[in-house]
């Protein structure tokens, strides 16, 4: 075995004391960026290991049930399906969106929304995808790395839809997205009308940390003028708003490989594993707005 001992009066190069200084000054320049660190977080690997992951999510807005639907996509979100307590079922298949039983307003919405925001730390990296680092976020006395996600063009049903993600410093996990919303509306109307998801309650599933219950506010842009005085600065509204404006609930999470439940005595399948993502019997095809 090969013993290091000191050798008394060696000198340490200076590029090393430089790197030691920067590390101990900027502790965070170390850690892998959000696009790297979050996927990790939330267990990638795991959550890429199954075919099918379902859930029940009901949407709440002053007081009153918004929506309520079971989901059901698949790990990289290429597809999906959902279904309504009074029997509409929406379906996209990985190009076409079908749908059945009683009409549902922005159905198309509705069946990729949802998902993709369960979804969201796993797709940073899709192909497609136009990442930029944007230094850190202070909220509440904590400085939250961040990064701008946007879509080439072409890219999913809604490309011009972008987000900023913010990460929590301590668990290393979601804590929040700015978003716009371009279904139906175009890039300059959807961005006078921010707003921001909060990822709260987070349970493990499978070794997997998923959040239980969302909730949606206004949000402000920071104000990163240079020219900006200090006064202005400290006057700026909180960059995610205190103010609630919807709350999601997550429940009855089933995850499924080799076309069988994981052992969690997940309900059956609304339809065979393999048909689950194809358009259901007599559906209709819908058409973007």
């Amino acid at each position: 075995m090969k013993r290091y001992n000191s050798i008394p009066g060696a000198v340490i190069p200076g590029y090393i004391l430089f790197i030691l200084l920067v590390v101990s000054l900027f502790p965070g320049c170390s850690e892998a960026p959000v696009h790297q660190s979050l996927p990790a977080t939330h267990k990638q690997a795991s959550w890429n290991s199954y075919e099918i992951i379902g859930f029940d999510l009901v949407l709440w807005s002053a007081g009153n049930p918004r929506l309520e639907a079971s989901f059901w996509l698949d790990p990289a979100l290429s597809r999906a399906r959902m279904e309504t307590p009074d029997g509409s079922v929406i379906v996209f298949d990985g190009s076409e969106f079908y749908a059945s039983g009683p009409e549902l307003n922005r159905a198309r919405f509705h069946v990729l929304t949802w998902p993709y925001f369960l979804a969201a730390p796993y797709k940073l990296n899709d192909p497609g995808t136009v990442r930029e680092d944007l230094g850190p976020t202070t909220m509440d006395g904590k400085d939250y790395p961040t990064m701008r996600l946007s879509f080439r063009p072409g890219v999913g049903d809604t490309p011009d839809d972008w987000y900023i993600v913010y990460q929590d410093p301590d668990t290393k996990r979601l804590h929040g997205m700015a978003y716009i919303v371009t279904y139906a509306k175009d890039t300059a109307r959807a961005e006078k009308d921010p707003h921001a998801i909060r990822y709260n309650d987070y349970e493990t599933f499978e070794g997997i940390p998923i959040a239980t219950r969302w909730t949606f506010h206004p949000w402000n842009r920071p104000d990163s003028s240079d020219e900006a005085s200090d006064d202005q600065k400290s006057a700026d509204k909180e960059v995610i708003s205190r103010d609630t404006l919807m709350e999601a609930r997550l429940t009855n999470f089933s995850f499924y490989v080799d076309r069988n439940s994981a052992g969690r005595n997940e309900p059956s399948l609304p339809a065979p594993p393999e048909k689950i993502f194809e358009a259901p019997d007599g559906a209709r095809k819908l058409t973007k707005p």
